[in-house]
């Protein structure tokens, strides 16, 4: 139980059953999907787990603890590069992060930890980036693809998208010609980020709502 705080339950229901139940179907899949794919490599390579369901647990929290220090080190970097790594501003961040509130989620059954380490891959690229000058097309592209994985997690995963679009078009905005050319670019970056949101909302309308038809 100590790791079963929240809508824990669920998330281990869907490691070990898929969407079987409708209510299931107001979870992302990237955290289950996750868990589920580390947890039958590690039975390929060593052999059936007996207790499925304990394994499976245990893999997720393993994942979460995980995710959740390799975020912690980027963040720390990402404050490190820009205040100074014996500056207050890393310090507090530091202490922040060791007894912030969100560390409940953390450790818990839960996505938080994975979107939290998008978020931070994501938006360490465009700041990485920015350091050496105005967003380069491939730190833009990178960002993008990280931050737009979040859609597989949380529902709200694309909006992070915002970030690597207002620094693009940023070093564009010397002239409105400029700024215009680049629309073909930012709609297929905003389709490209909405698709797994798509994805999973069609999926779970094919596996929940079959005889569903409009009067």
């Amino acid at each position: 139980k100590p790791f079963f705080f929240f809508f824990a339950d669920f998330f281990a229901e869907l490691m070990s059953s898929s969407y079987s139940y409708g209510k299931h179907s107001v979870f992302f899949p990237g955290y289950p999907a996750l868990v589920r794919v580390i947890f039958e490599t590690f039975e390929v390579l060593f052999g059936k787990v007996e207790q499925r369901f304990l394994g499976l647990v245990a893999t997720g929290v393993m994942v979460n603890l995980l995710l959740q220090w390799l975020s912690y080190l980027l963040f720390s970097a990402f404050v490190s590069s820009a205040f100074g790594s014996s500056s207050l501003q890393k310090r507090s961040a530091d202490l922040f992060l060791l007894i912030n509130p969100l560390s409940i989620y953390f450790t818990a059954l839960y996505s938080e930890s994975l979107f939290f380490f998008i978020q931070v891959a994501g938006l360490s690229v465009i700041y990485f980036s920015l350091r050496q000058g105005p967003l380069s097309l491939s730190a833009f592209a990178l960002s993008v693809a990280v931050l737009s994985t979040g859609g597989f997690v949380r529902s709200n995963g694309f909006l992070s998208i915002g970030y690597p679009i207002y620094f693009h078009l940023a070093k564009h905005s010397s002239s409105l010609l400029k700024l215009l050319k680049q629309t073909p670019l930012i709609l297929f970056t905003i389709l490209f980020s909405v698709l797994p949101f798509v994805l999973v909302s069609i999926r779970a309308y094919r596996d929940l709502c079959p005889s569903f038809e409009f009067e």
